[in-house]
């Protein structure tokens, strides 16, 4: 198996002509030409099976959130607003309870529409359950959910992905199997950097980064968090949020590769500091500043 991205560079396709048998020679010929060439990594049967759980469930609540936008435009052109997020069975209630007040009452389209969102509902319940069940009976998925913000969908998309976490021999090319990265575009001696890449695995992006922000706004004392905060204040708060995903990938990583649970001293250098910490600090500082100056001047003497 060889990666889509390098068919066309081995030569498949060349000179306008494809066909099943010229493509199988063309790759049979490159594979024994070249020995480093990167293969793709088949997932187990029962990481196959965990990934389409979690795959069906994001597209479950990508449907479901469409429909509550197709309710909530209905609603807006009528100057009635809904707070709160449309994520349970409370939502088809309140939005019945309000068209029904008005007096053009509630259309059978809107009806329609709440209950699809009412067995969407459902249906992503079963499979969150579904998914609780699978995590709590794995090693792996029980530690990685002892970091903050990290739960069993964010745990099990992270190891039915992964499969084998063998298989990266650094937590850089697990940064770079994830596209958690940003691009690059240099020429003439120039470095420029670019926006995150758009690639690798979308579902466990994206509950990397909500794990991210769930990290961000329940541990802000974390070291983590506080490293992220660093960045947020140089670069700002998206770009240190995709940092923060990343770095937290990494550490699921270690922690899966050297069976450990999850220890926050170890996650980042940067620490909570106190207010004795920080007058020590400035002690230790200006003690060395004296040190400094004493022997200059003994040096010139």
């Amino acid at each position: 198996m060889i990666a889509g991205t390098l068919v066309r560079t081995l030569g498949v396709g060349a000179r306008g002509i494809k066909t099943d048998d010229r493509d199988a020679d063309v790759l049979a010929r490159a594979s024994l030409r070249i020995e480093s060439l990167p293969g793709v990594h088949l997932r187990s049967e029962q990481a196959t099976h965990q990934r389409e759980l979690v795959s069906t469930r994001g597209r479950l609540v990508k449907s479901r959130a469409q429909v509550a936008l197709s309710v909530k435009s209905h609603m807006r052109g009528r100057l009635i607003t809904i707070r709160g997020r449309a994520s349970s069975q409370s939502f088809c209630e309140t939005v019945r309870s309000v068209l029904l007040k008005t007096e053009e009452g509630l259309p059978a389209h809107i009806e329609m529409l709440l209950k699809t969102f009412e067995f969407l509902t459902t249906q992503i319940d079963e499979l969150q359950e579904q998914i609780e069940k699978i995590a709590c009976e794995s090693k792996a998925c029980q530690k990685l959910m002892t970091i903050p913000g990290v739960g069993p969908y964010v745990a099990l998309s992270f190891v039915s992905t992964i499969d084998e976490v063998s298989r990266f021999e650094s937590a850089d090319k697990l940064g770079s199997f994830l596209a958690l990265t940003p691009g690059e575009h240099t020429t003439g001696g120039k470095i420029r950097r670019t926006g995150t890449i758009h690639a690798g695995p979308v579902w466990l992006k994206s509950a990397l980064v909500q794990a991210a922000w769930s990290m961000w706004r329940t541990t802000p004392q974390a070291p983590m968090v506080l490293w992220a905060r660093g960045i947020a204040e140089k670069r700002g708060k998206r770009i240190a949020i995709v940092a923060l995903a990343r770095k937290l990938a990494t550490v699921m990583w270690a922690m899966w590769k050297r069976d450990q649970s999850y220890c926050p001293e170890l996650a980042s250098s940067v620490r909570a500091s106190s207010t004795s910490e920080l007058e020590s600090h400035a002690a230790i500082k200006k003690n060395a500043k004296t040190t400094r100056a004493t022997a200059s001047e003994a040096a010139v003497s």
